[in-house]
């Protein structure tokens, strides 16, 4: 009800739940900054529980803190792409969380979701390299692979990169990067960046929801993304 602009009073929810229990719910749903900002306003607020409210709100504060370190190395990694005239799309949660959510720290991510043109797989590894990047994944048939800052401090900071638009080899190949590419826009904030546009990125939210048997297809922030 709250994601949805609704009213949203703590007792119209189950009594039995715990604080405790309903957290990690919203954990597992990837909504908790979402929900702090959904809610923080509204005049049911106040009714719900402190050690609820309290929660939420931390959950938004690292919410924000994670994004700042994302787009710090973000940043950099699109700088070393532009020297080298690298070509690349931010997809998923990244684009949506910068284009689509109240600000990018409510849409909850664990990582940073890139689309690169698979002849410049092994250009994107050499630059990566001279961003401070390190390979954390094998390039496998998966079509992707995985970049993390040099520094364990940072180990939140990943960065997918695929040269197929999905994993699944139902959906891999729906999108060719040439095409996306084509019809993309460019990053708010980060001129020498570009991501899917609005119709691509609710296509691609779509083929994921269904796209893995590894993903719950009913997670809230997924269903959020295609809302939005």
């Amino acid at each position: 009800q709250a994601l949805r602009g609704r009213r949203a009073s703590w007792n119209l929810l189950d009594v039995s739940i715990s604080a405790d229990e309903f957290m990690s719910r919203c954990r597992y749903q990837g909504i908790t900054a979402l929900l702090y900002h959904c809610m923080k306003g509204r005049t049911e607020w106040p009714g719900w529980p402190q050690q609820v409210r309290s929660a939420l709100e931390q959950g938004s504060k690292a919410g924000i803190a994670e994004d700042l370190v994302r787009w710090h190395y973000l940043s950099i990694l699109m700088e070393q792409f532009a020297k080298r005239g690298i070509r690349s799309l931010l997809m998923k949660g990244e684009a949506l969380a910068i284009t689509h959510y109240l600000t990018p720290g409510t849409r909850e991510r664990c990582d940073v979701d890139l689309f690169i043109h698979m002849n410049d797989i092994d250009a994107v590894k050499q630059a990566a390299n001279q961003a401070g990047f390190a390979i954390a994944s094998t390039v496998y048939k998966t079509h992707q692979f995985i970049l993390r800052p040099d520094s364990e401090a940072y180990s939140s900071a990943a960065f997918d990169v695929h040269w197929r638009i999905l994993n699944s080899p139902r959906f891999a190949r729906v999108l060719e990067f040439d095409e996306a590419y084509e019809d993309s826009v460019e990053v708010p904030r980060l001129s020498n960046a570009r991501m899917l546009n609005s119709p691509d990125a609710l296509l691609i939210a779509c083929m994921h929801r269904l796209g893995s048997d590894r993903h719950d297809k009913n997670r809230l922030i997924c269903l959020h993304d295609i809302h939005v």
